[in-house]
């Protein structure tokens, strides 16, 4: 089902892209490859956490209630594009998605992410894409759909004047009286600007499918409308529309970049009611012509008598061709310049899968002007009531106009005759293929006057299968009609080298006749690989794809039981995945056990799941094949899943449960293939042994195993092979160890610690794993040691009995573990502060020039090196960030976290504040954090750090960051300067003050000596306080300076402890 792999639609309009000189200060939380934490919900009700560290992705699986022990299969890959795909697959939603029932959108949160959604949003239906409903899942539609139904991802689509007008011959078509008048044509877009006058009395019915109104805050379909049928009331007849006197009934599908796939399809529906020409300057990703949207079209054409004009897309390169342009029925339009001159932006054919003619036609598609929508700046605005702008949608209109006019000339002809009509009269473009332009450029002026239409206006030979020779002769027919009162005579001919010819060299068609001629094809006289196409004459174009050099792969799958693989009925997955190319990964089909692909030659992996039960329990097995050579006829491969080797990991502490399974499958080659298991039950698991090349195939398997205070996490990586033997053995000797301490912030809450590694070579994903540990609490954690063992290290706060949230994110540094090493972590101990070292989050502030990028985290424990990331806990904090100069001239004041603002270029005095509260259900500390640096910068030519000085504070505090009553207690300060800052700062001296009532009133602290970097001071701890503050200032030997003053920064025991 090719269809699965649309991606979002989008508004049809090409971008203009940054300046040149653009500075090269990336936004803040931009860097190394940093992106904020993005949280979709699986129409399973799981919630998955994605941010990338490096680039890798860092995912985190939140199991909806009661799905805890849910096994779940990933895969990650890039397209040829660069694009991720990162599928999330519970194994309960393999049968509904083998069976075809299932929207693969659904389950790639890479996708989902990128379409801005949330996972959870469906058209659901029980019959056709007509009775679709758009719904939100939830637990009972989730148990329906593993049955029944079938449900595709409500996604996002994209949005995709007078010398184009005079280009396709609209002004000869006036003057013979055809200007659409009687011709209704619905606009589906952004909605219209009412006042325009352009567009005065031309919309006669309008209606909002958004939910936000249907006037046009975005510009696009004002546009659209205008060029279609806008009275040029404005610019005095000069930017009037292709059909001037048509009128419009304008459905508003799309907000302010793009539209929701249930509003398009509830707009179609509409819009074919009340229309002959129904105009779309939308669409998705290339699909077949099978998704729901492009169904939508056929069923509705077929109808209502709508022909649908539908932008091809702006994606510029072959294959490329959008939903729903890519529907049969649909008139697909592509875009050329106004000398010509194909657009390079505009998507080509052939079609996925079946290698159609798309698009059908191309227009004037670049610097087209038209009206300007009151208070938007789409494009390039040429006055306040027009702008010029480029893209399919530009050209799709001027199709639309033209159908108009035609339908008009033709008002008994049906979608087909009017989609001919224009086809068959387009002007072939000298250089673009058939593929590239359809049938031609749009000629409105040759369409009223031809009496000559034929049927079909394209002739699709499809894909032709190496070798050539095999391949019979494939015979299709024309159907030329004449509605002129004279026959017509008509010779034959055919532009390009392809092998066809026709059964007649001319036919005469009569007088309100038909005459039928055969067109056939020769596949054997093909010579090379790729598109081949033209133009038969008269009014044809024709094409089809001669295959790459191609083999049928056969994989047969057996279970453990020695039966075929039940696929679709089972938790059950195959994946083929080229890796001396990039991965372009399509559904297989898995029938009693067999599979049957065809394969351009190359090199490819297979990896397979097979679940066999016993009784309730779920026996999982995974193999790969990794190098399989499909350079012939006849390549079958066989997987046994009863060669597969149990997985244990045995240790040598008795009483440790596992709390988390993941098997790791990588493949490494043009691009990189990784696919995994997470288990989380008590999933029995196997993998078949195998062996391969150390540099393309990695496998590794990774188990965390806890009791009351002990943990093991063990990762167990094999370059070149599945081994033999999976049974490990594992000794605490061989391991690293940690004796973990656990603070809690105030209060008793709950922790979920994940310690995950990238272990695997070639590993492109990580996969968060939460273990709970409870805050406060102690543990000893042993790990898996060796230089290839990169470590992961998370702890999550949330209030007993609540799920996991990320706003009490705490993280460590990537960590490398040696054999035999000892440490002793000290998770979250106050005081906590601010952070702007911690540059694998981005926690930092840079300056390019004259712009300095702040992203600190003000909440940090003092540990070295423990932080959070700003772009995922600060979701959850108040306050601002604030520069000024220092004689108090503010140059930018903002109410967030991260910024980015603009300094003068001249050396000066500045004060950067940043100041943030935040009251969580799991402390009661740290209820306010401020920080004040006062520096001396200037421009710079490169980004660099700022040379910020840094405060980490600490006493000796118990579980719960508490100290007790005293007279005298202790206080370090550790200072610095922001990592990756140029010089050593000398720090001249440091203060600390002190607060029993939340900084109403201050006490100093006594000092009591430093040592290098660290300061001692000592305080007391009043009778009767229960927090105390602690406010921070150190200056240095430049009169730099920096000042932190945490509010309840520790709490004070009571009398009874």
């Amino acid at each position: 089902m090719r269809w699965s792999r649309i991606a979002a639609l989008t508004v049809l309009l090409l971008t203009v892209p940054a300046p040149a000189n653009a500075a090269p200060l990336p936004a803040a939380g931009a860097g190394n490859g940093a992106t904020p934490t993005k949280t979709v919900t699986l129409i399973t009700g799981d919630e998955v956490s994605v941010s990338y560290q490096g680039s890798r992705p860092f995912v985190t699986v939140l199991p909806a209630p009661g799905r805890e022990k849910i096994t779940v299969l990933t895969r990650y890959s890039k397209d040829r594009r660069g694009a991720d795909h990162l599928m999330v697959t519970p194994v309960d939603a393999l049968a509904p998605l083998n069976q075809g029932r299932l929207d693969r959108r659904l389950f790639d949160v890479a996708e989902l992410i990128r379409q801005g959604r949330k996972g959870d949003e469906l058209i659901y239906t029980r019959t056709t894409v007509l009775d679709a409903v758009s719904v939100r899942a939830d637990r009972g539609l989730w148990e329906t759909l593993k049955h029944s139904g079938k449900a595709w991802l409500n996604g996002r689509i994209r949005l995709s004047d007078d010398v184009s007008n005079v280009q396709i011959g609209a002004p000869r078509a006036w003057e013979s009286g055809y200007t659409g008048k009687g011709v209704t044509v619905g606009v589906l877009d952004t909605g219209y600007d009412a006042t325009h006058p352009d567009l005065k009395g031309v919309v006669t019915d309008a209606k909002d499918f958004t939910g936000e109104g249907i006037t046009d805050t975005h510009g696009h379909g004002t546009h659209v409308a205008s060029t279609i049928a806008g009275s040029g009331a404005a610019s005095g007849g000069r930017h009037k529309g292709v059909a001037p006197d048509a009128r419009l009934v304008v459905g508003k599908v799309c907000g302010e970049d793009s539209c929701e796939e249930s509003a398009v399809l509830e707009g179609m529906e509409w819009a074919a009611q009340h229309a002959k020409v129904v105009s779309m300057s939308l669409g998705g990703d290339a699909t077949d012509g099978t998704d729901p949207l492009s169904v939508a079209v056929n069923e509705l054409t077929a109808r209502h008598g709508a022909l649908f004009v539908v932008a091809a897309g702006n994606n510029g390169w072959a294959g490329t061709v959008g939903t729903p342009a890519a529907a049969d029925a649909a008139l697909a339009v592509g875009s050329v310049s106004k000398q010509d001159v194909l657009s390079s932006f505009s998507s080509q054919g052939p079609r996925v899968g079946d290698h159609a003619v798309k698009p059908d036609i191309t227009a004037p598609g670049e610097n087209i002007i038209a009206a300007r929508a009151a208070g938007t700046s789409l494009g390039d605005p040429v006055d306040a009531l027009h702008t010029s702008a480029s893209g399919t949608s530009m050209a799709t209109p001027h199709v639309s106009g033209a159908a108009a006019i035609l339908a008009q000339r033709q008002p008994a002809w049906s979608p087909e005759q009017l989609k001919a009509g224009l086809m068959g009269t387009a002007t072939t473009l000298d250089g673009p293929s058939v593929f590239e332009q359809g049938a031609g450029r749009l000629d409105v002026a040759r369409a009223v006057t031809t009496t000559v239409q034929v049927s079909p206006p394209s002739l699709s030979f499809g894909l032709v299968k190496y070798p050539y020779t095999n391949e019979k002769p494939i015979t299709k027919t024309l159907t030329y009609r004449n509605d002129g009162d004279a026959p017509r005579t008509l010779p034959l001919s055919r532009t390009g080298t392809a092998p066809i010819t026709f059964s007649a060299n001319e036919i005469t068609v009569p007088a309100h006749g038909e005459a039928k001629v055969d067109v056939t094809f020769t596949p054997a006289g093909l010579t090379a690989a790729g598109g081949f196409g033209g133009r038969i004459t008269p009014n044809v174009a024709f094409g089809g794809t001669a295959e790459a050099e191609s083999y049928e792969l056969t994989v047969k799958v057996i279970d453990r039981d020695g039966k075929p693989a039940a696929g679709a009925d089972e938790e059950d997955f195959l994946d083929i995945a080229r890796i001396d190319d990039y991965d372009e990964h399509d559904d297989i089909e898995l029938v009693n056990g067999v599979a049957k692909v065809r394969l351009p030659k190359g090199v490819y992996a297979v990896d397979s799941l097979t679940t066999t039960k016993r009784g309730d329990k779920p026996v999982r097995t995974m193999a790969s094949s990794p190098d399989v050579a499909v350079d012939r006829a006849g390549v079958v491969i066989t997987i046994d899943a009863r060669k597969g080797k149990k997985i244990e990991v045995l240790p040598d502490q008795k009483g440790l449960t596992r709390h988390v399974a993941d098997v790791n499958v990588v493949h490494s080659g043009k691009t990189t293939v990784n696919t995994g298991l997470r288990a989380r039950g008590a999933d029995e698991l196997y993998a078949v042994p195998v062996k391969s090349d150390p540099k393309t195939f990695g496998f590794g398997v990774y188990q965390g195993l806890v009791k009351d205070g002990l943990a093991y996490y063990v990762a167990k990586p094999t370059a070149g092979a599945v081994p033999s033997s999976l049974t490990y053995r594992v000794h605490a000797k061989d391991m690293a160890r940690d004796d973990a301490r656990y603070r809690a912030q105030g209060i008793a809450a709950a922790g979920t610690r994940s310690a995950v590694p990238a272990y695997v070579p070639g590993q492109s994903v990580i996969f968060a794993a939460g273990i709970p540990v409870p805050l406060p609490g102690r543990r000893t954690e042993y790990f898996s040691v060796g230089e290839d063992i990169e470590y992961y290290h998370y702890l999550w706060q949330h209030k007993i009995g609540t799920p996991l949230q990320l706003d009490g994110e705490i993280r460590l540094p990537l960590t490398i573990y040696r054999k035999g090493e000892r440490r002793a972590t000290d998770w979250n101990s106050a005081v906590h502060g601010n952070d702007i070292s911690g540059h694998e989050t981005f926690n930092a502030v840079r300056r390019f020039e004259n712009t300095i990028a702040v992203q600190s985290w003000p909440f940090a424990p003092s540990g070295q090196g423990q932080t959070a990331w700003a772009l995922n806990a600060g979701l959850t904090v108040n306050g601002g960030t604030s520069l000024s100069t220092e004689d108090g001239k503010v140059l930018g004041a903002e109410n967030r976290l991260i910024t980015m603002m603009t300094m003068p270029a001249e050396r000066a005095r500045y004060v950067l504040d940043v100041k943030m509260s935040r009251a969580p259900e799991w402390s009661t500390l740290a209820t306010t954090v401020s920080t004040t640096w006062r520096f001396t910068s200037e421009r710079t030519t490169a980004t660099e750090y700022v040379p910020l000085l840094t405060l980490r504070t600490s006493g000796k505090f118990d579980d719960y960051n508490r100290a007790p009553v005293a007279s005298s207690f202790g206080l370090d300060v550790m200072t610095g300067q922001q990592a990756g800052s140029a010089g050593k700062r000398i720090i001249a001296k440091v203060t600390v003050e002190t607060s029993a009532d939340d900084g109403e009133t201050w006490t100093s602290a006594r000092a009591s000596g430093h040592t290098g970097d660290r300061w001692s001071f000592t305080t007391a701890n009043p009778a009767g306080a229960k927090f105390m503050s602690v406010r921070v200032t150190a200056v240095d030997s430049t009169g730099d300076s920096v000042e932190q003053t945490t509010i309840r920064a520790y709490g004070i025991l009571s009398a009874g402890g």
